[in-house]
């Protein structure tokens, strides 16, 4: 079976949640190395095609409903990780500027810093000095496992 790149772009494996971040930086689309256009399934819900010039839409209102979905994707993440104050309050203080993108970039790093140290305080509560020991515990079984079932 040989590599397929366009299969694995199809798959939007690539996508993230912050546009900043995503290949496709928050326009819906990616143009890959070998000229095709891959819908991104993070951003690109109601996206015209890119060559599709028939469809009026306007690219700022969309990117601004990105944001702030990714605000909602991040503050959700961060109350399931055990965040309970004003998360509005901690990413205005955290961002390096009032732009709905900085916002977005602080809310990310917040949620980020707020998962590890969930993840710090389960491996603590699970017997472990750290979340790296416990992952790669995880792992080591999961290798177990699939080597007992050849």
């Amino acid at each position: 079976m040989s590599y397929n790149p366009i299969a694995d772009l199809d798959s939007a494996l690539w996508c993230e949640v912050n546009p900043a971040s995503c290949p496709c930086n928050g326009s819906g689309w990616l143009l890959s190395d070998y000229d095709t256009w891959h819908r991104c399934a993070a951003h690109g819900n109601g996206v015209p095609h890119p060559e599709d010039d028939s469809t009026p839409f306007d690219a700022s209102a969309h990117r601004l409903e990105c944001l702030r979905q990714a605000y909602s994707t991040f503050r959700d993440a961060a109350r399931k990780a055990g965040f309970e104050g004003n998360f509005k309050a901690a990413v205005v203080a955290a961002a390096e500027d009032s732009s709905p993108q900085g916002l977005v970039n602080a809310a990310e790093a917040l949620c980020a810093e707020f998962e590890r140290e969930f993840e710090e305080n389960m491996a603590r509560r699970q017997g472990y000095c750290c979340a790296l020991e416990m992952r790669l515990a995880e792992e080591t079984e999961r290798e177990r496992k699939e080597r007992s079932f050849f």
